[in-house]
């Protein structure tokens, strides 16, 4: 058997988007109050809306979906911000998948992956056995189970992993400043939108102040405790981002100013 293992003593992510950002600055030993701020997880907000998802076979009031997606783009905006490579890995047959993890945890290098639940988590090793290939997380272990199928249209996500390493902020890329600027301005735009889709779950959400009223509107009522539990899992990840968000607007004010005086 083939195993490797690596000692964290990181305490445990959060939900949805702010939650693998979290593993991400986590893992970079960075700010992660300006990661969730560069990254957009600490203004954005996505719920899902049946009102237009109509092409559900089953209607449905929420998805546990809505809260990892940011169409700023979370990993190439921070790559761009600090140097650093993130790759996003799916759709990876099971051998492929752990051929990743073995090479990046004997590189001393953990990962960020989903649960099964979809809950944010941190890689820390691996085992390879006759019959069954194991990730390690923080979270439990994980059985990945050969499947070469491509992810295609199906609402899953496969064998998914987010590569963290060390790299240099390019010569060409914009000031920290510029890029704060940029970020904020695609937020006050981006709120007033009414909906968005996604191509990886086929499903619609309503992000910004709409995205806000439509939780509000589904916490009405609430007795289903599948749907209590999703309510506080997204009641975690807005109070992350959001004093995240405060921290970036209040740092991040004088150097605008200055910059945008000049």
């Amino acid at each position: 058997m083939k195993q490797g293992h690596l000692e964290l003593n990181h305490p445990p992510l959060g939900p949805g988007l702010p939650g693998l950002v979290q593993g991400v600055a986590q893992l970079m030993a960075a700010d992660v109050d300006e990661l969730l701020g560069i990254s957009s997880a600490a203004f954005c907000t996505y719920m899902f809306d049946p009102a237009v998802n109509t092409h559900e076979p089953e209607p449905r009031e929420y998805s546990a979906y809505a809260s990892l997606f940011s169409n700023y783009g979370p990993w190439e905006s921070i790559s761009y911000y600090t140097g650093w490579e993130i790759l996003e890995v799916s759709a990876l047959s099971a051998v492929e998948t752990l051929k990743i993890v073995a090479f990046e945890i004997n590189a001393g290098r953990p990962m960020v992956t989903l649960t099964p639940d979809l809950d944010p988590t941190l890689v820390t090793g691996y085992r390879i056995g006759v019959d069954e290939r194991v990730v390690v997380t923080q979270a439990g272990e994980v059985v990945v189970r050969d499947d070469s199928r491509l992810q295609g249209d199906e609402q899953l996500f496969r064998n998914w992993l987010l590569l963290v390493r060390p790299g240099e902020q390019p010569e060409w890329a914009a000031s920290q400043v510029r890029q704060q600027i940029d970020l904020l301005r695609w937020v006050v735009q981006h709120a007033r939108n009414d909906q968005e889709f996604f191509q990886e779950t086929s499903e619609n959400y309503a992000p910004g102040l709409r995205g806000l009223r439509r939780f509000r509107a589904f916490l009405d009522g609430l007795t289903d405790p599948a749907g209590v539990a999703h309510a506080e899992r997204t009641v975690r990840g807005l109070h992350l981002a959001r004093a995240a968000a405060a921290s970036c607007l209040s740092r991040w004010a004088e150097p605008i100013a200055e910059s945008m005086a000049s």
